[in-house]
């Protein structure tokens, strides 16, 4: 599967769509890419906030920026917390 990055709402639209088949169908790695699609969903976020710095190294960096204090926090330290779980190294 390609990937669109004219518009990475489109990548996000494309991979939770093909988790929901592969549920749907139990084909193997539904997860994976439900899991794709929320990393790329944040990602996103974090760039339209201008929260992103260009230093980020993965997932767990951008959740960060989500509960960044000068940013507003967009999300509780409860939930990065439990986030950064899903994506643990």
């Amino acid at each position: 599967m390609t990937q669109d990055t004219s518009d990475p709402w489109k990548n996000v639209d494309l991979d939770i769509k093909e988790a929901i088949d592969r549920r749907d169908n139990g084909v193997r790695d539904a997860a994976f890419y439900a899991a794709r699609a929320l990393e790329s969903t944040i990602k996103i976020i974090s760039d339209q906030k201008g929260w992103t710095r260009g230093r980020e190294g993965g997932a767990q960096n951008y959740i960060d920026n989500l509960c960044n204090l000068r940013g507003g926090n967009l999300i509780e330290e409860w939930e990065k917390e439990a986030l950064k779980q899903e994506f643990k190294e």
